[in-house]
């Protein structure tokens, strides 16, 4: 028994794991060519972890046991504070959330060194990655499991990206949550501006709101005025304008911003709540758990009658937790 690496099983069962149940020669006598140099290539860490299947890699069993006890403490869900923290590979890929198997997907800003952990007997990997990341929005609707999606703290879900996940794709199994400081939105503050509050816009406002401004214009506007002066005054008018021009555009694009908090997306229905990051993995569990044990129920209901709709069974399971809990339900005194 090699102790390179261990594996999870999802019924919480930690066992080490065997390298691989073929060899290399027996592959090359199916494929009728060499492409593996060693066993490693077939069940080593350079498969077994960097595609996810083990979470960590050790070098012997003590170290491997000390790893095995960190995650058992780690996954309780006793409300502890979420910390930011590094992931290897794909390791943060493949978690579990208070002991439920959850797949994660995160996004990565920076620019990072591509690395494709496929088999090297499959020459064709890398172009299926770019050509099955168009069917992301294929997938989540056709997907019948949970999806939630948290935008974290001081991130932003804009545009294209919004339009990939948003939960109107598959409202039957996807929610969007965000944090009190991150902003989502088609279009980002600036670009807003660009369009629905351009220069013409912001003279408009100057003329309306600054008393400076206000009186030059209207000076300006007197029949009477020798060319001498009206020259001067329409030099003052443009100075005033171009000192107040970047003032009035960042008090736009303040304004604009407001439209992509939380609060407001909360207000519009796209997101189903607003999270504090500190107490949202203690929140998702439970969400998770939640779902999970609704859609259990919604599936013997089903099979018991296939005619009602899940808006029906859905109005069937809040009717029964209100009979059952009523609409607030009071924690017992210890």
């Amino acid at each position: 028994m090699d102790s390179n690496y261990y594996h999870k099983y999802p019924s919480e069962l930690l066992l080490p794991v065997g390298l691989s149940v073929s060899s290399s020669q027996s592959s090359h006598s199916v494929l009728g060519r060499e492409v593996y140099t060693s066993n490693n290539q077939l069940g080593g860490i350079q498969i077994m972890h960097n595609n996810g299947v083990t979470h960590s890699t050790v070098c012997d069993d003590f170290e491997g046991v000390f790893n095995l006890l960190q995650w058992l403490e780690f996954e309780v869900p006793c409300g502890n504070s979420v910390s930011f923290s590094v992931s290897e590979e794909w390791r943060g890929l493949i978690e579990r959330l208070g002991g439920i198997p959850t797949g994660v997907v995160a996004v990565e800003t920076r620019t990072v060194e591509l690395s494709i952990p496929a088999d090297p007997a499959n020459l064709d990997s890398e172009a299926k990655v770019l050509k099955f990341g168009a069917y992301i929005v294929d997938g989540l609707r056709e997907y019948k499991q949970p999806v939630l999606v948290y935008i974290p703290p001081q991130a932003e879900l804009r545009g294209g990206s919004w339009v990939v996940i948003d939960p109107t794709i598959n409202p039957r199994h996807m929610e969007m949550y965000a944090d009190r400081d991150s902003r989502g939105g088609v279009l980002e503050p600036e670009g807003t501006v660009e369009i629905k509050f351009r220069r013409k816009d912001l003279v408009k406002t100057m003329r309306r709101v600054d008393p400076v401004y206000m009186g030059l214009a209207e000076r300006l506007g007197t029949p009477e005025l020798s060319p001498t002066d009206r020259k001067e005054l329409e030099t003052k008018l443009k100075e005033r304008e171009e000192f107040l021009l970047p003032i009035y555009h960042q008090v736009a694009v303040q304004f604009a911003d407001l439209h992509d908090t939380p609060g407001r997306m909360q207000e519009k229905g796209v997101i189903t709540d607003i999270l504090e990051w500190q107490t949202s993995r203690q929140f998702f569990y439970w969400r998770l758990r939640r779902l999970l044990l609704e859609d259990t129920v919604k599936r013997k209901i089903q099979a018991a009658n296939s005619e009602l709709t899940d808006g029906q069974i859905e109005a069937m399971l809040r009717r029964w937790f209100v009979e059952a809990e009523g609409t607030v339900k009071v924690k017992p005194k210890l």
